[in-house]
């Protein structure tokens, strides 16, 4: 084709030509009422916020997370964030049901037997961590360790993700679920969550603004949901350089094994 024509004015939305029309009244009666009498306030309102044109933006993640719910919702979400210390009142008394929930999702999902997901197994994996919990005077409020970032639904627990806090970003190191709430996709739902909070850290520590999300295996589809968050840099594991994906998947998908770093010299 030969494009758009441009002897004649550009296509505009009917919603934006209903709008004008709208302005265009409102201010003509503005200008006819008498002296000593004003527009009502719903009109003022709209001349406002409609005064300029306001243009489209993108919405960030936490407008989609941090959604305001009314009070009279059916459900209600509340995510915690508990340090991994039996020291800390909330970790110790959600404990428990903490751990039946790890077994249920390890025996749902990953085919252990009761024996592979107890409590023993539960705490060396997900609990005994080679941390110190840190509270630095420019770091986050919560301090740096390990934590476990519980979401309860209506009063009970349906996933953990388990992550530390580091000074530089936050790491997800596992999540379990309950399978009964799958159909939630739980497992993007948290890590878009992580993601929101490793940038309201930020706001308080500004060397924390990273965030980590393990290892990537190119050849195993349970890690390939990995790449699907945009930007994302892998290690080059010859030079420890960043490499953007974009660049390295090509690469991958011919090698399980490879430089990702093209420059000879580095």
């Amino acid at each position: 084709g030969k494009g758009a024509d441009l002897s004649k004015p550009p296509c505009r939305k009917a919603k934006d030509i209903r709008k004008e029309r709208k302005l265009q009244k409102l201010l003509q009666n503005q200008i006819c009422t008498s002296e000593g009498s004003t527009p009502q306030a719903r009109d003022q309102d709209f001349l406002l916020q409609n005064s300029k044109s306001k243009p489209n933006q993108p919405k960030t993640i936490e407008d989609f997370i941090f959604v305001s719910l009314p009070d009279d919702a059916p459900h209600k979400l509340e995510v915690r964030l508990v340090p991994v210390s039996f020291e800390d009142p909330q970790f110790k008394s959600s404990f428990n049901q903490s751990a039946t929930l790890f077994a249920k999702y390890q025996m749902a999902v990953h085919k252990d037997t009761p024996s592979d997901c107890g409590e023993n197994e539960f705490t060396r994996f997900l609990c005994d961590s080679p941390l110190e919990a840190e509270n630095a005077p420019t770091g986050p409020e919560c301090g740096y360790g390990s934590f476990h970032q519980q979401y309860w639904l209506d009063g009970k627990i349906i996933a953990v993700g388990v992550i530390d806090i580091l000074p530089y970003c936050v790491s997800s190191v596992y999540l379990y679920y309950d399978p009964d709430y799958s159909f939630l996709s739980l497992g993007v739902y948290s890590a878009l969550r992580e993601i929101a909070f490793t940038r309201q850290l930020h706001e308080k520590a500004p060397d924390l603004c990273f965030y980590y999300m393990g290892f990537y295996i190119h050849s195993c589809p349970k890690m390939r949901y990995k790449g699907q968050y945009r930007p994302s840099d892998l290690l080059c594991p010859e030079t420890y350089s960043w490499t953007p994906i974009e660049q390295c998947l090509p690469l991958l998908e011919h090698s399980k094994y490879c430089r990702f770093n093209q420059d000879v010299k580095a």
